[in-house]
């Protein structure tokens, strides 16, 4: 499906080079494809041609995140997505930042950190109720990551001290 995808861009940027659009759906279609290379050059033109691009910034983040040594870089990115203004397609890659961001800040042990970019991500899947189907990374990272996140943010708060708002967290 995402072989289709590319391939049907790169015949829409052979007409237009610089079709913003385009290029923000080659770096989503060749990351999830898994040509990661092509991926991060589709991901950087977009940020060329629109330096405040969410969707651009987001992929780089992925991308980073995936590599040993590039994790200062991946959390840059991420916090470059929450800077960016969110529009109908990029609000729900905002959302999926704020879980990627917790768990890396989880994994630093940047505790309160994590917390509160867990709490944001829920909130933000309710935000977008019925839309969230139509990002399939975030569906699929719901369904699979409620209870994950849940135990996240109740052991994060024992490790703060906060007993009661881990008990509670466990109780949702």
């Amino acid at each position: 499906k995402y072989t289709e995808a590319v391939s049907e861009l790169e015949n829409v940027l052979r007409y237009d080079a610089n079709n913003y659009p385009a290029h923000r759906m080659m770096a989503l279609a060749c990351m999830f494809s898994g040509s990661d290379g092509r991926a991060g050059l589709s991901a950087q033109r977009v940020l060329e041609i629109r330096p405040d691009d969410s969707v651009g910034h987001f992929v780089l983040a992925r991308l980073y995140e995936q590599q040993d040594d590039k994790s200062e870089k991946a959390l840059r990115e991420y916090r470059l997505v929450l800077k960016c203004p969110a529009d109908e397609f990029s609000a729900s890659y905002q959302v999926l930042t704020h879980y990627y961001l917790g768990v890396l800040l989880d994994n630093r042990q940047y505790y309160a950190a994590a917390i509160e970019q867990f709490e944001l991500f829920q909130s933000g899947v309710r935000r977008l109720g019925e839309r969230l189907s139509d990002n399939p990374q975030l569906s699929v990272l719901v369904e699979e990551q409620q209870s994950g996140t849940a135990l996240r943010v109740a052991r994060a708060c024992e490790y703060l001290g906060r007993y009661s708002t881990a008990i509670n967290t466990l109780k949702k």
